[in-house]
């Protein structure tokens, strides 16, 4: 073969292999002893591209050269959607061939993935379809405030296929912070609650505060804070005054908030003492307390005395309860003229003079008090 002949032939190779990468659908290959055809064709048959003209799914190109005992290898091109039942088309040239490469349109399946709680129970059907032999990676996303088992899903689709995912409730935080009204964090409560979990919690009084509002409720859908404001409560303190029979003498009553630390100073009342001078404590609830009066007992002497302010008769002592009118009743004695009886008012101790005088002699009563 001489060198003008070697580069027509390396030629026409080349425009064949760059003709066939144009048009992939039907080549004819000639030699100077015949043809190799090779034709793409469908399932029905049909061809799945034709020639420029329209009239055939064949091409032809001419080599003008002795092929015979040669091997041939034609790759079959790719035609999107669909796969040949030959890949390479090869043999070993003795004449003219025809060839039908059969393109089968790729099979899909079906992944279905049902999404299932820790009772079996379907919460969502996903569904895909895929071609045969697809690659799939499929991420999985919380449904409903439920976790699915695994994040994703991978493998390879060559047939229909069903895969049960488990999914668990999420598990989610309530926090309720109880804040005074300056916003000042008294309490923090929290409660960890299945998601769609309806909750109605009571709210308390806290450290002698009072909420807001009584209860907090809803839907558990995610991590929730709320802020509840308290107030201090104020309670009433009463104290009973009461005589030694429980008979109430005077009320006393105040209102102080929580938490205040009280002492209050006890007055005698109507002349009575109270049995403990001063009452202190820290209020925390209403409270009565009853203190019990007792009347002070008054000490009141009478000495009795002549003019000369010697003494007449031995001093008479008289305990007097409490404060009032008390009415003293002098000894009359034989001969001497003294006071007739008379009221004094009481109220502390007190010495009375009564004075004594002859008969006969002018006279005079003289009530001294000290």
């Amino acid at each position: 073969m001489n060198k003008k002949f070697k580069l027509i032939f390396i030629t026409s190779i080349i425009f064949m292999f760059l003709f066939s990468l144009i048009k992939p659908n039907t080549y004819a290959w000639y030699t100077g002893k015949g043809s190799i055809k090779v034709n793409y064709v469908d399932e029905q048959g049909t061809a799945l591209m034709i020639a420029d003209d329209g009239s055939s799914n064949l091409r032809s190109f001419n080599f003008q050269f002795d092929d015979a005992g040669k091997e041939y290898s034609i790759p079959s091109p790719e035609y999107e959607g669909y796969t040949p039942d030959i890949d390479i088309v090869t043999g070993v040239f003795q004449g003219d061939v025809e060839t039908t490469v059969t393109y089968y349109k790729n099979q899909n399946y079906k992944l279905i993935i049902n999404c299932v709680d820790i009772e079996n129970n379907i919460i969502k059907t996903l569904e895909y379809e895929y071609e045969n032999g697809y690659q799939y990676n499929i991420d999985l996303d919380i449904i409903e405030g439920m976790t699915p088992s695994q994040k994703t899903l991978i493998g390879t689709l060559d047939k229909d296929e069903t895969f049960n995912i488990t999914y668990t409730k999420n598990v989610y935080k309530l926090t309720i912070n109880c804040v005074d009204k300056d916003g000042n964090n008294i309490k923090t409560v929290e409660y960890n609650y299945e998601y769609g979990y309806q909750y109605n919690i009571d709210l308390d009084i806290v450290n002698g505060m009072t909420p807001s509002q009584a209860t907090l409720s809803g839907t558990i859908t995610d991590d929730t804070s709320f802020d509840i404001t308290y107030t201090k409560n104020v309670y009433k303190l009463i104290i009973n005054c009461v005589d030694k029979y429980g008979n109430i003498l005077k009320k006393l009553e105040y209102n102080y908030e929580y938490g205040y630390q009280y002492n209050i100073d006890l007055d005698i009342v109507d002349g009575m003492a109270p049995s403990q001078t001063n009452l202190f404590g820290t209020m925390t609830s209403d409270s009565t307390f009853t203190i019990t009066y007792t009347y002070r007992i008054r000490t009141v002497i009478i000495h009795y005395y002549d003019i000369n302010f010697r003494r007449f008769l031995f001093d008479e002592i008289i305990c007097f309860e409490g404060n009032g009118y008390l009415t003293i009743y002098p000894p009359q004695i034989c001969g001497y003229y003294t006071c007739p009886p008379f009221t004094i008012y009481v109220d502390k101790d007190l010495d009375v003079y009564v004075t004594y005088q002859i008969i006969n002699c002018s006279y005079r009563c003289i009530n001294y008090c000290i």
